[in-house]
This record gives structure tokens, C-alpha cells and sequence, in this order.
């Protein structure tokens, strides 16, 4: 990631975190519609293995390097239980749906995660603080923000949708959206490289 020493400054800097603290950092960014990607170029990380921090890029490329774990990620059918809250929240919004009834749809997994989370109570303080469904949209995403998203993953991981190999979620995901299927890893990390260098810079407000 990049940003300006004054932008920086200003969100007062990254915490003191032994892990994680870019994603606690960018946070404040995408709080304040301060975060876009650039496309238009081409950074390389290094591959090497760590064991600084608990989780993360360094520790996952020590596992695979020198444990022979496979790569997994999270299960692709777990984000489909999620975007049916994406789908229904303008019906949220505007008061056609009611929590209860959204509840009601909801996988039991997805809908303890949210009755911890007071969702409820949640819906019904930005109803009262917002006046379009698109102020109400934009609200309810700054509560259920890439934190609570991450909790909800894990939730789901934990709750029937276990970790699988991640060459066969990319695939299920590139087979659901875009009807490709790829071999290889390199086939899927070539697919998408171009993908992502077509598409424009955009924000993430």
C-alpha cells in the first residue's frame, strides 16, 4: 500500500500491533472514502517465510515452505451466504423487509453471527439516523466494515463452511462469475492479472 505523509498523519498514523496493523490502518481510510486501487502498475513482494507475527503472508509462506500445508483459503459458498444480506439491504433500508424476516432467510450460521452482533438493534439505529437507502446503505457498511467482515468469515469457517484448497475455490468463483475454468495456478494468477490491469482505478467509498 502507499500513502501520503500528510494523509498519514492525519488518520494518526498505524497502531502498535504485532500483526495486522495495515488492515487496522487502511480501516480508517475506507471509513472516510479515502481508498482506491491504482492498476496501472506492478508490485512484487517478497516470498519470504516469518515467524514475527502470528498470522499473515509471512507465517502462511513458512507453513507451505517448510511444513507442506497446502494453501487453503476461505470457502467460496460462505460468501454466498453473506450476499444475501448485499442483496436485501436496500429492501432493509427503506423498512419492506424487516430484520426478523431477513433473519428468517439468513443461513443459521450467518444469522447467530449477526443476532451476536445486534444486528437488530443495528438496522434500526441507522433506519432512525438515515433518510434515503442510500445514506442507510452507506451507514449500515461503515458498522458491517471489513473488520466484521472478516469476523463473519471465520464465524462461517467454524460454523460448516471449513477452509478448502484455494485453486479449487478461484476456480469455483471464476466457474460462478465469469463461466472460466483454468488448469493451473499460474493459468488462474495470469487470468487474473489481466482482469484486474482491464479494469480502471476506482474508489472504494
Amino acid at each position: 500500500m502507499a500513502v501520503r505523509s500528510s494523509a498519514y498523519a492525519k488518520m494518526g498514523g498505524m497502531n502498535q500491533r504485532k500483526a495486522g496493523e495495515d488492515f487496522y490502518f487502511l480501516q480508517k481510510f475506507i471509513a472516510v472514502n479515502q481508498l482506491f486501487e491504482i492498476n496501472n502498475t506492478t508490485v512484487i513482494p517478497s516470498d519470504r517465510e516469518s515467524t514475527r507475527v502470528p498470522f499473515g503472508t509471512g507465517k502462511a509462506v513458512r507453513q507451505m515452505n517448510f511444513d507442506g500445508l497446502d494453501f487453503m483459503t476461505y470457502n467460496f459458498e460462505s460468501f454466498k451466504v453473506i450476499q444475501v444480506l448485499v442483496n436485501h439491504l436496500k429492501d432493509l433500508g427503506e423498512s419492506q423487509l424487516t430484520t426478523d424476516a431477513f433473519l428468517n432467510k439468513a443461513h443459521p450460521a450467518f444469522r447467530s453471527f449477526l443476532i451476536d452482533n445486534d444486528f437488530e438493534s443495528k438496522v434500526d439505529e441507522i433506519r432512525k439516523q438515515t433518510t434515503t437507502s442510500e445514506l442507510f446503505e452507506k451507514r449500515f457498511y461503515q458498522w458491517f466494515n471489513a473488520f466484521l467482515f472478516m469476523k463473519c468469515l471465520h464465524h462461517l469457517r467454524d460454523n460448516g463452511f471449513p477452509n478448502v484448497n484455494v485453486q479449487a475455490q478461484i476456480n469455483a468463483y471464476c466457474n460462478d462469475q465469469y463461466r472460466v475454468q483454468l488448469d493451473s495456478e499460474e493459468e488462474l494468477l495470469l487470468w487474473f492479472r489481466t482482469k484486474q490491469k482491464s479494469e480502471d482505478s476506482y474508489s472504494m467509498s
